[in-house]
This record gives C-alpha cells, structure tokens and sequence, in this order.
C-alpha cells in the first residue's frame, strides 16, 4: 500500500493499521486477510484510506489495494498522532507474539478468541504501539506493544 500511497503524497504520514476480517480466511498470528490503513498528508491537509484484501468479498470488499476519495484532516492530536514508516520497525507478526505471551494465561480460559490488531501513535508511549485485542473491551485481554522496540508496554 506504500507506493500507491506515495504517488498521492509524498509527506505521507500514517495515521493508524487496522486488521480486518474476510469471510474464509482465517486470520493467525499477526496475519489477516485484510488490511486498512490510514495515511495522511501534512502539506494536502486531507487523509486517505488504503484497502488491502487477499480476496474478493461480498461488494464492499475488493482483491488487492483499493483507495478512497480524500478526505480533510486537520493534523495530529494527543490520541491520534501520525507517523513516518521510519518510528516503527516491528511487524505484526512480532507484535502479536510479544503480545500472545502475556495473554498466555489469559487465553488458556478463552481459547477461541480472535486476536485485533491495530498500530497507532498517542503522546501518551514514546513511540508507536501495537494494540492487540483478543475479545471485546468488555470481555478481552488487550497488550500494547512498542512498535520501535518490540516491548509490551501495557
């Protein structure tokens, strides 16, 4: 999704990643079938959103990367703070196992919950954090984890 994202703005920022869900595919281990990612561009002031999907479904979801009109985007705020590629270096996948080991306990009771995953900025963590859910905010286990350092913070 980065270069599409590129040739629409060079200053491109990443506001939040998402995991989502496709009927079929079966998301494991910081992997899912799709993904969607917020960019936004400091100079344009607007946002855009960025699909990928490793395949069709139903008509809302499209095969590959998919991109949406522009939006306005008034700039970072204390909860929502965009960053460059460049504050992050671990993936999803090494955020969902530093994440999974201190569910550990947790999800020996709830063996079936999905994990969520999420990568975000706040001023609240010195870099971006990884936010894994298994469950809800209600019932769930959640971890954020340092996308710089692979630590869980939470």
């Amino acid at each position: 999704m980065y270069k599409p994202a590129r040739a629409w703005a060079t200053d491109l920022l990443a506001l939040s990643v998402t995991s989502g869900e496709i009927p079929n595919i079966k998301n494991q281990d910081g992997k899912a079938g799709l993904w969607t990612v917020v960019f936004v561009s400091p100079s344009r002031k607007e946002a855009r959103i960025f699909t990928y999907a490793v395949a069709d479904s139903g008509a809302d979801i499209r095969k590959g990367v998919n991109v949406s009109n522009a939006l306005p985007w008034a700039g970072s705020t204390p909860t929502s703070k965009a960053f460059s590629n460049s504050e992050f270096a671990v993936d999803s996948d090494a955020a969902y196992k530093a994440a999974f080991e201190k569910a550990a306990g947790w999800l020996k009771t709830h063996p079936n919950q999905k994990a969520t995953l999420r990568l975000g900025n706040a001023s609240r963590y010195p870099a971006p954090v990884w936010y894994v859910m298994w469950g809800t905010t209600k019932n769930g286990y959640a971890a954020f984890v340092n996308a710089l350092t692979g630590v869980v913070v939470k």
